[in-house]
């Protein structure tokens, strides 16, 4: 079964893609949140169309899918808060805070890849395993689309 497109297409709203909206707003940061909140109702929409979960499949996985979305949540945070120093330091950005960006993004990966491993054992508790890697390689395919919006407007260093 193919994955439906109309949720996706509303997960190009993504906190990265705001920065351009939201720097025309007095708030930049609530934008950013406003969009966060717009693309984690999408995804689960997403989730929810292609795993056609049975009634007893989502007694226990939305439960434990909020728990893991609010932990990725955290990291979306400091993704936008690094997104932010970037847009704000990109054409004069020193050596120095150039190092201070590249580690905070290598920790980011770590703890984005720490916590899919944690929380895919316990997909794989609840749901057979292919469903386990089915849901899986959805998740992958939504933070794809959004990691990729957010590629294309994100400036590079000078």
């Amino acid at each position: 079964m193919k994955l439906a497109l109309a949720p996706l297409v509303l997960l190009l709203i993504s906190p990265m893609s705001m920065s351009s909206a939201a720097a025309q707003t007095d708030d930049p940061e609530a934008e950013a949140q406003a969009a966060i909140q717009r693309s984690e109702a999408a995804r689960e929409d997403a989730v929810r169309e292609a795993m056609s979960f049975s009634a007893a499949e989502e007694e226990v996985f939305w439960p434990l899918y909020q728990d893991y979305r609010a932990e990725m949540q955290t990291l979306q945070q400091r993704e936008v808060d690094l997104a932010f120093a970037m847009v704000e330091t990109y054409q004069e950005l020193s050596n120095a805070a150039a190092d201070d960006l590249l580690d905070e993004w290598l920790s980011l990966t770590g703890s984005r890849n720490a916590v899919k491993g944690r929380y895919i054992a316990r997909f794989r508790e609840i749901l057979e395993p292919r469903r386990a890697a089915r849901f899986i390689q959805v998740d992958n395919k939504l933070d794809a689309i959004v990691a990729f919006d957010a590629a294309q407007t994100m400036p590079l260093v000078r």
